[in-house]
């Protein structure tokens, strides 16, 4: 345990490998379950569907808004919306679509607009403009409407972390490999709201954090 190291194996825009050696089992797999669980992200958590004639009910389209990846690397000057603090909470976005033509057209992630930006200034307002969508190389599709249907809501973007949902999860895989001579070989892919260096670098700060309490109350 006094002699830990780690090595960085691969890195890409949404993959890291990497291994630690010389730890305990239990450590690497609390590694593990912070990158998973415990790592903040931005995703929508509240939708006032106002407006909904679609062929898919309200609670679908809420469930499949909240999974849409939203840049999350300023997720640190964010406070919990819960915490009622006069800092920033969240991050307003609307979307209206109405199809006028005779086609069936695609509502995508596109086509959600940021709100309220002119409300703040300077600094605040560069970090609220940073909450943007993940690009993916498409637009994620939310629905289909047929001619004279209309989607339109307005939705919170806010900070969590996946042990309250699993929207707000940093990586869609995570797992190590032990190999000889005490070393785990952990291999993280991301969904995009967060670069793999970013949720390594935020993982260590939450287990450090985590052992610094359990020292104090010993």
């Amino acid at each position: 345990m006094s002699d830990i190291k780690v090595k960085i194996h691969q890195l890409e825009d949404n993959f890291i490998q990497f291994s630690i050696l010389n730890i305990h089992i239990g450590l690497a797999n609390a590694i593990r379950r912070i990158m998973i669980a415990e790592v903040p992200t931005m995703a929508i958590d509240f939708a006032r569907i106002m407006q909904n004639t679609c062929c898919i009910h309200d609670d679908m389209i809420a469930q499949r808004i909240g999974l849409i990846p939203f840049v999350s690397t300023n997720v640190d000057k964010f406070d919990y919306h819960w915490n009622n603090s006069e800092g920033l909470s969240e991050v307003e976005y609307e979307l209206n679509v109405i199809n006028t033509g005779d086609e069936i057209i695609e509502v995508t992630s596109n086509d959600l607009k940021m709100k309220n930006v002119n409300n703040y200034t300077g600094y605040i307002k560069n970090i609220y403009k940073s909450v943007t969508v993940v690009d993916m190389g498409n637009p994620i599709v939310i629905t289909k409407l047929a001619k004279g249907q209309q989607l339109y809501f307005i939705c919170s973007v806010r900070k969590g972390i996946s042990q309250e949902h699993a929207k707000f999860q940093p990586t869609s895989s995570v797992g190590y490999e032990i190999l000889p001579d005490n070393e785990f070989l952990f291999k993280v892919e991301t969904v995009g709201s967060l670069t793999p260096s970013e949720v390594i670098e935020k993982t260590f700060d939450i287990f450090n954090s985590r052992c610094n309490n359990i020292l104090k109350n010993l």
